[in-house]
């Protein structure tokens, strides 16, 4: 109905990152603190972040991540919303700093965690901080930094590189499934529907790619270079902000 449902002011706002939905709350990360709240904006509590948010939490469901900056260096914290007392579950160390998004996908044994750093890597985890991949480190390596948010589901991680290139990852393996030359380093977040990846490119606009056939080296479907911000898509059209800020 696009009715508001709660209103909430936020004294910090430009420090506030993108909120997520965990079972019946609403989380909210501010610079060093997740603000949590009930369906009807009642602030439930505020847990404290051992360190500075960098980049945009996620959720695997029972569990918050959390890419921060601690005075140990780049961290990627787990934080246990539901626990009373003691909110961080573990702290994993990053060789470079945490500006994506981490990712989340469930597997047969359980949610495996994938987040990356801006010195290139792309690491899988299980929820209790285990290796998922036989790569050493469980990590994969670009070759320039990451700073686009990851997009991960059941059979592949998508990440987009200022090296040039949108990389799919093998959910189970790390190694590269298919990769696609964009010639122009990549910030934005690929936008996975279907069997659709949609991929953002400087002087190129967006970019469609087949996520599931075609070759190792992918071709782009089509591009639409007056593209400069994806919206939405049904079955047959997709809905994009032109240049001029005028609706495509």
């Amino acid at each position: 109905s696009g009715t508001t449902k709660f209103a909430v002011e936020v004294n910090q706002i430009d420090q506030a990152g993108t909120p997520i939905v965990l079972n019946d709350t609403v989380i909210l990360p501010i610079l060093n603190t997740l603000h949590v709240y009930s369906p009807d904006g009642t602030l439930l509590r505020t847990i404290p972040v051992p360190g500075a948010r960098r980049g945009n939490i996620a959720t695997d469901g029972t569990l918050v991540y959390v890419p921060a900056d601690t005075r140990d260096g780049p961290r990627l914290l787990a934080i246990d919303p539901a626990s009373p007392v003691v909110t961080l579950r573990w702290q994993l160390m990053s060789r470079g700093a945490l500006s994506s998004r981490p990712a989340t996908a469930t597997t047969e044994n359980g949610p495996v965690i994938y987040f990356a750093s801006e010195d290139g890597a792309v690491t899988a985890i299980t929820q209790d901080r285990s290796p998922h991949w036989q790569l050493p480190g469980s990590t994969f390596h670009a070759g320039a930094a990451i700073t686009a948010d990851l997009v991960a589901d059941a059979e592949g991680v998508y990440a987009a590189s200022t090296d040039t290139k949108l990389y799919r990852l093998a959910a189970s393996t790390g190694k590269i499934a298919w990769q696609y030359f964009a010639e122009q380093p990549l910030s934005a977040a690929p936008i996975l529907l279907g069997d659709t990846v949609f991929q953002q490119v400087p002087r190129q606009g967006l970019v469609s790619i087949p996520a599931n056939e075609g070759k190792f080296n992918r071709q782009a479907n089509w591009n639409a270079p007056a593209a400069t911000q994806f919206l939405s898509a049904d079955d047959k059209y997709v809905y994009v902000r032109l240049r001029g800020n005028s609706l495509g």
